[in-house]
């Protein structure tokens, strides 16, 4: 998956910038995901555009592409 299209709007080269953007998109989701809308999303936060919300989803799958979770339960110990 290529980066996503509008994260260059938001991060620049320092690994603090990277930060602030990961912080805002996982701010994004959470308020998506706790049932927030996008205009309300937008009232708050009236640094974001629209399609700023529309790319967290986008940017997360970016980031979760290559990690991968083992839920298997641990083996017991003898």
């Amino acid at each position: 998956m290529a980066w996503p299209s509008r994260a260059s709007r938001w991060t620049q080269p320092s690994a603090l910038a990277k930060l602030a953007f990961a912080g805002c998109v996982f701010r994004l989701l959470g308020l998506l995901a706790a049932g927030e809308t996008r205009e309300s999303i937008l009232n708050e936060y009236r640094y974001l555009e629209r399609e700023d919300i529309d790319e967290a989803p986008r940017y997360a799958a970016f980031l979760a592409e290559d990690l991968a979770v083992d839920l298997s339960p641990p083996a017991e110990q003898e």
